[in-house]
């Protein structure tokens, strides 16, 4: 076994571990050593006068600075909100607007199909005026041929009243140089039988006159 370390006495050179035994951890009886302390006060750190003035007007300036941004943001939703607002109404009078001007251009586009519709019908019923006064007037051209021929027919008849017809095929038509009872007669009945021919003649045109009213033209 090892020797057991002597104990120094109290107070002289002692440590805190010389109040314990090396072998044993039974503290000893005699008085503890005291420790000197001391207390340290926290350095204050002081401000001058201008820097309090400085940091007050930043701090000013900062709240000053916030509150016209919060002054600009509601200006600015006030603004965005009165904008949007007035779009809608713009909106709703654009389209009341672009519904009459809608409204308006069918009324004029129903006005010019009318209109177009309406001359299409006169010109429709001038040009089937025209046309029927085109076939009148072809009728009455006609009508005056046919009349003009019965006339000079009628007109040739009668001329050959004044001489004698003979019975013979084709007919001769002649004027003796002095009548006699015999040509007088025969002047007579040639006279009578013409004078039927153009009663004939003008039964024959008033036929071909009605005709030509019926016949397409």
């Amino acid at each position: 076994m090892f020797p057991k370390r002597a104990r120094r006495a109290p107070g002289v050179g002692a440590g805190v571990g010389d109040f314990y035994g090396v072998d044993d951890d039974v503290p000893h009886n005699g008085p503890k050593p005291t420790l000197q302390s001391s207390v340290v006060m926290p350095a204050i750190e002081t401000k001058s006068r201008d820097a309090a003035i400085s940091e007050l007007k930043s701090t000013e300036k900062v709240e000053q600075k916030s509150r016209n941004q919060r002054m600009f943001a509601n200006l600015l939703v006030g603004t965005l909100n009165k904008f949007r607002k007035d779009e809608r109404k713009i909106s709703t009078v654009e389209k009341v607007q672009m519904q009459k001007q809608k409204e308006i251009e069918q009324r004029l586009e129903e006005k010019k199909k009318t209109e177009r519709e309406t001359v299409m019908k006169e010109r429709g019923e001038l040009m089937e005026q025209r046309r029927d006064k085109e076939r009148e007037i072809r009728k009455l051209q006609r009508k005056r041929a046919i009349v003009q021929y019965a006339e000079r027919e009628q007109d040739h008849t009668r001329k050959l009243q004044n001489f004698i017809q003979t019975v013979a095929k084709p007919p001769i038509f002649y004027l003796p140089g002095k009548h006699t009872l015999r040509t007088l007669e025969l002047l007579k009945n040639t006279a009578k039988r013409l004078e039927e021919q153009v009663t004939k003649r003008q039964e024959q045109l008033e036929k071909d006159l009605a005709a030509v009213d019926t016949a397409p033209i």
